[in-house]
């Protein structure tokens, strides 16, 4: 039974790790956008940061040297850009466009 519980929890932390180097997608990116407006304008108005962000999309996203991902997303009001890491408190927009 040790033997079996060992695998099971090797198996979980591989996934686990595994889960920590994926491509962000339309939820990351949004949260990273968000953190960031809430950041300027004031954890009040978090509702309404996600409103503006709902309808994001990602275009696409690759790898950012030294860490993060550089993405490209879409929205009603235009195409945007930036790099988005993930920290202790969520994704995070640390730069935009470019």
């Amino acid at each position: 039974m040790d033997k079996t519980k060992g695998i099971v929890l090797a198996v979980a932390a591989v996934w686990g790790l595994a889960g920590c180097g994926q491509t962000p997608g339309d939820a990351e990116v949004r949260e990273a956008l968000t953190n960031q407006l809430v950041a300027v304008i004031g954890k009040g108005e978090e509702k309404s940061a996600k409103e503006a962000f709902a309808k994001v999309k990602v275009i696409g996203c690759a790898k950012a040297e030294p860490n993060g991902f550089k993405c490209d997303w879409t929205s009603p009001d235009g195409v945007g850009s930036g790099r988005i890491v993930k920290s202790d408190s969520g994704w995070v927009l640390v730069g935009a466009g470019g």
